[in-house]
Order: structure tokens, then sequence, then C-alpha cells
């Protein structure tokens, strides 16, 4: 068991978790050797804010639920100053001071005005790794492609799927094993498992597919998971990769019983990719669901959502490059941890948090903490972590974290100035979001108008492109809520 201790009072506090090459020496990964030209990576859990941006197109205010704080961060390239990414997998450090989030708790003020959210610290852990995308290649897969066909599924929700299983099916081939189940109150292989020589033979039985009746997820999880298990070996990943709108309503159809079901499974070594379809797809046990370990979701919202998550994204949200990474984060003397961002499933104030999957990623995402606010130069956190890499090997590591040296605001680089933006935006977003579903209509209106003023002026003060998208969805919801 490997342990680093590095501190850096410049650049923020790097930590290098070493992932022996052996671990992944049993795959065709390739490895960069060079520089910062390496990929990023994101916790498991949601990739996107699919959800909430097709709710809102369709006049809807979303839930709480449907703004996933780790899909946020997924969304953008979070990368922080320092040494380029050397291993696998790489954490990063770097801190701010800066204004705080909206106070969650707070009602209006005497003035019927929104309280100051004050001042808090801030400490970004950032995720990365040195492999080298333009020569990557994932490993062959035992895959099992579970579709929806109940009568919900009617429409452009069937339509959208067999989209996207036929996209999935191209990028199989040859070295791949599939095999395809529908399911609606029961559950029935269509075809496989076997080698991926045809594509056009399983794109004609997806083509085939119809909507059916009631919803028995865990029936077509249950025949998708024995497929897969029929040919599990160490030469292909074992993955279940299930398109839904997720509504059971018959079987089993609690979370709980799906969670066992995950967690039996990915301790055989079966990973789960979810594919969410239609404005009724559960978010909340989702996020539950893809907490599990090996597991990820995305929300096909669009056809060009489509295309980019199978034909360009499809090698990465396959390939996990570490499991079961603990972190625990020790406020220095005088402060206090007020929230944790970014952890799929995790309570917000959880000192000890775990990330069951992290996943390999175009985009250098990252675990957010804010703390009470701190002068400049001081000591914010001290962070322990552990975790897995892909052949089992154990590592451990530790950090530090400061505030930058200058007078608030100040952050240690463009990097977490963008990651604070954001968890301020996706805070007060969900607060406004929580107030408006509460019939609470007044606060929601003002707190979705500051929310969407403070982004833009974040947006502005980074000049970052980048967040024209969130900027727009954040004068999109307080129009919205404004009505």
């Amino acid at each position: 068991m490997t342990r680093l201790s590095l501190t850096s009072r410049l650049l923020g506090a790097l930590v290098v978790l070493v992932a022996a090459s052996c671990g992944m020496s049993s795959g065709p990964m390739q490895l960069s050797t060079a520089g910062s030209g390496g990929a990023g990576a994101r916790t498991g859990g949601a990739s996107d804010l699919g959800l909430a941006r097709a709710k809102l197109d369709a006049g809807i205010v979303p839930s709480p639920e449907d703004l996933p704080t780790e899909g946020l961060y997924a969304e953008h390239d979070l990368p922080i100053d320092g040494p380029a990414c050397t291993e696998v997998f790489c954490v990063r450090a770097a801190g701010a001071v800066a204004a705080s989030t909206f106070p969650l708790d707070a009602g209006l003020d005497a003035d019927g005005g929104l309280p100051s959210p004050g001042t808090a610290s801030w400490v970004q852990l950032g995720l990365s790794s040195n492999v080298d995308l333009s020569t990557f290649h994932r490993r062959p897969l035992n895959a099992a492609l579970v579709v929806d066909t109940s009568c919900s599924m009617a429409g452009e929700k069937i339509d959208s799927v067999k989209t996207a299983a036929a996209k999935l099916v191209d990028q199989l081939g040859p070295d791949d094993l599939l095999t395809v189940v529908r399911f609606d109150s029961t559950s029935h292989v269509v075809i496989g498992p076997q080698a991926v020589t045809d594509k056009d033979a399983f794109k004609k039985k997806i083509a085939e597919l119809v909507p059916g009746s009631s919803t028995c997820i865990v029936c077509g999880l249950t025949d998708g998971y024995d497929a897969v298990k029929q040919h599990l070996d160490s030469s292909r990943d074992g993955r279940v990769f299930l398109l839904t709108d997720e509504q059971p309503n018959v079987g089993t159809t609690s979370p709980t019983a799906f969670m066992t079901l995950l967690t039996d499974n990915s301790k055989a070594g079966i990973g789960l990719s979810l594919f969410g379809v239609g404005l009724d797809f559960g978010q909340e046990a989702a996020t539950k669901i893809t907490s599990a370990r090996g597991a990820n979701y995305a929300f096909l919202e669009t056809p060009e959502k489509i295309a980019h998550v199978f034909d360009t994204d499809f090698d990465l949200l396959v390939t996990p490059v570490a499991y079961d990474l603990d972190l625990k984060l020790t406020p220095s003397e005088g402060l206090h941890l007020d929230a944790l961002y970014g952890v799929p499933g995790a309570t917000l104030e959880a000192v000890e948090s775990k990330v069951a999957t992290v996943f390999l990623s175009r985009t250098r995402s990252a675990i957010v903490a804010r703390l009470t606010a701190a002068a400049p130069g001081a000591a914010l956190a001290h962070a322990s972590l552990s975790y897995v890499d892909v052949g089992g090997q154990s590592h451990t590591a530790a950090l530090d974290a400061v505030a930058p040296q200058s007078a608030p605001p100040a952050f240690e680089g463009h990097g977490v100035q963008k990651a604070v933006a954001l968890t301020r935006f996706i805070v007060g977003a969900q607060h406004a979001c929580a107030r408006y579903q509460a019939g609470d209509l007044e606060v929601a209106r003002l707190v979705s108008a500051q929310v969407a003023a403070t982004l833009a002026d974040d947006a502005h003060a980074l000049g970052d492109p980048d967040l024209a998208g969130d900027v727009a969805f954040a004068q999109q919801l307080a129009d919205l809520i404004a009505r």
C-alpha cells in the first residue's frame, strides 16, 4: 500500500494517487507518456443535467433532484494548476475564499429581499488521468442491452431508445459479446449472447421492438445480468446497459431492491449504465441506483445528445479507473465543513464520503467542499483518501489545502473559480426549485433571479464561453418561475 503526502502553498496541494501499472496491464488501455494531453475523470452517478434542461424546454420547473451536482460538474472541464498528471488516476486540490451559497434555511429579510450569502472557504478536489485519448481503446465488453418496451414508452420514447440502441451496437465489434433483452410486464431475450459479428442482425431485432404492457424493470435487469454471467471472465468487462423511462409499476419497484440487485452483481464484476428518456424519468431514484459501484447514467433528451453519448463518449463511460474512493475531509482548527458537493448519493454535510466508481472522461470533474471563511494563506482542510485500482490494488494518500494569499475573493486558478461559480449556481437553482415546488413563489422568484444574475456576472469575470449554456439555463429557469 502506497502513501503520499504533498503540500504546495503556491499552486494548491497536489496529490497523485498512484494507480500501479499492473492494474491496467491486462487490457488494451494506452497511457499517455507526455504532459498535459491526458484525459479527465469523473465520479459515477449523473453525467449531465439533461432531464432538467428537457423540462425547462417543455415549460416545466424541475425538481431539486433533477439538478445533481455531479451531473453539472461532469459537463465542464475544471482543471487545477500544477504538474501534469502522470498516473492513470490523479487528484489535485485548490483553495478559494469567495462568496458563499445562498443560505438555504433563510427567508426574506426585513426589507423583503434576500439576505447576503456571506463569504466561505472552498476546496476543490480535481479528478484527472494521464490516459491518452488519441490512442485509448476500451477493453472488450460482455454486455447486455436491456430495453424498456412497456406501454409508457410509446411514441417518441421508444423511437429515441431504438435509435440509441442501434448506435450502441455500432460501437461494438467481433471482440464484444452482446445480448439484447426487452421487457414490459415480463422479460424476453431477443438475441444473444453472441459476438457482434453481424451488427445488422442486432439492429433488425431492435427495430422490431414495440411497446407492450406494464413495467417490470427488475425482470429485464435480471435477465440481462444472467446473460452476462454466462460468459463472465477476465477477457471482457461485464456491463448491463438499461434504456428506460424508469417508471416501474409491477414486480420489484423499490430503490432498495434495485440497489441490492446492482450491488450483488457489481460484486461479480458487472457494471450498469442507465440511459434515461422522457420527462417523467425518475431522477431521484436514478441518482440513488447509479451511486452503486460500477454504475453511471446519462439522460438522452435530444438526437444530438444520443449521438454525442454513443458516437463520442461510449468508450469512456464503460471504463472505470478507480473504485471505492474514500474521502475524509478534516477542516483546519476553527473552521467547519458546511457542505460537500459532487459525491453521488452522499449527504451534503458528510465529513466522510465514498465515491463508488471513478470513470474515465474527456473533462476533469471535481468534488467541492464549502467551509467557513478563512484568512488569506490559512490552512483550510486536510484530506485523507484511499481507493482501489481496476486491478484490485489498494492505495492511500493525503493532502492539505490552503487559502490563497490575497484578500477575497481569491482563487487558486481558473478551475477552482469556475467550480465555485458552478456550485453557487446549482445550489441556488436547487433551492429555487424547492421553494417553487413548496408553493413559496416569491422566494423562488427572488432566488432564481439572483442565481441568474450572479452566474452571468461570474461567467463575465471568468471570460469562459463554456458557461454560456448554464447562463441561459439559469435565465430560462428564472423566467419560467417568474411567470
